[in-house]
């Protein structure tokens, strides 16, 4: 994989055992985003939130930071969307 990236690493990070890799590679792939990928991005955006209060209530506040910056780079994907 790290040919395909230039040998950099990647600055996505995912907790062991998530199954959240595949969301992030969309967008990566550099191809026009119809509609559908929109609500996706914005679904993938509700869910960042949510999962960020609940991890917050919790008290698991590492957790929650990983949570607030997956939201942080939905909400980019969303604002790069509409320039």
């Amino acid at each position: 994989m790290s040919a395909l990236f230039g040998g950099a690493a990647s600055s996505l990070s995912v907790a062991p055992g998530s199954a959240e890799p595949a969301r992030h590679t969309a967008a990566a792939a550099g191809s026009p985003q119809p509609a559908e990928d929109l609500n996706a991005l914005i679904g993938e955006a509700a869910k960042d939130l949510a999962d960020y209060q609940r991890l917050t209530a919790e008290g698991k506040l590492g957790e929650a930071g990983q949570k607030l910056e997956e939201l942080k780079r939905a909400l980019e994907k969303l604002n790069t969307r509409q320039k």
